[in-house]
C-alpha cells in the first residue's frame, strides 16, 4: 500500500502565491474533474493576495523610511537650535529663571545626542521561544524592541527594555516547531524614539 504525502502549503507568503500560480496555471482542464470555473476564484484571489503582499512590503519600507527622515530632520533642527541656546546662556543678562521659562535649563539639553548612534543588539536562543537580548543602554531611558517572525510582514513591539539582558519569553507560534525571528531596537528618551533602528538580529528559536 502506497501512502500519499499531504500537500505542503509554504508558510512564506510569496512562496504560497507562487505555488497557487503554478498549480492553477499548469493543471490540465478536466484533470480529476477540475474545470476552469473551479480554478477561476483561486486565480482571482491570488492576484488580490499578490497586491496585498506588495502593499504590506511598501508599508514596512515606508515606516522605516519615515523614521529615518524624522531623525534627519531632528539632526538638522538640533544643529540649528543648539548654537542659539548657547548664545542665550552665555549672555550677561541670562538667569536660570529665564532658562527655565525657555525650557533650556536642566535635562532638556544635558543628555548626549543619540540621533546618530544606533543600538547594537545581540540575540541568544534559550529554547522554547525564549530569547535573551543584549544591548548597551548608554544614557537613553531605555530601548523599544521590535520583532518579526519569518512569515510576518510588519514589525511588532515586544516591549521597553530598561536593563540588559532583556528576556522575550513568548512561546513558539507552533509548539515543538522551530521558527526564525528578527529583532530590532531603537533608543528612547522621554517616551520618544530618538535614534535609528539597530541592524536586525536574526535568530532561530528552537523547541
Amino acid at each position: 500500500m502506497v501512502t500519499r504525502r499531504a500537500a505542503v502549503i509554504p508558510p512564506k507568503d510569496k512562496e504560497f502565491s507562487t505555488l497557487i500560480d503554478r498549480f492553477t496555471g499548469n493543471i490540465p482542464l478536466g484533470y480529476c474533474g477540475i474545470t476552469e470555473e473551479d480554478l477561476q476564484p483561486s486565480k482571482l484571489a491570488v492576484e488580490a493576495f499578490k497586491a496585498a503582499i506588495e502593499k504590506a512590503d511598501e508599508a514596512q519600507a515606508s515606516s522605516k523610511q519615515a523614521t529615518r527622515e524624522k531623525q534627519d530632520c531632528r539632526q538638522v533642527l538640533d544643529k540649528l537650535v543648539r548654537p542659539l541656546i548657547r548664545q542665550v546662556k552665555s549672555h550677561r543678562d541670562y538667569t536660570e529663571a529665564v532658562g527655565y521659562k525657555l525650557g533650556i535649563e536642566g535635562r532638556l539639553i544635558a543628555p548626549r545626542d543619540l540621533s546618530n548612534i544606533n543600538p547594537s543588539l545581540k540575540a541568544i536562543n534559550k529554547t522554547g521561544g525564549t530569547v535573551e537580548l543584549h544591548f548597551v543602554r548608554r544614557d537613553s531611558d531605555g530601548l523599544n524592541i521590535y520583532y518579526q517572525r519569518e512569515q510576518d510582514t510588519a514589525w511588532t513591539l515586544v516591549g521597553r527594555a530598561m536593563t540588559s539582558p532583556f528576556m522575550d519569553i513568548r512561546p513558539l507560534a507552533t509548539p515543538g516547531q522551530a521558527e526564525i525571528r528578527r529583532y530590532s531596537a531603537v533608543y528612547m528618551r522621554l517616551d520618544k524614539e530618538i535614534s535609528g533602528y539597530s541592524d536586525d538580529a536574526t535568530i532561530t528559536c528552537t523547541p
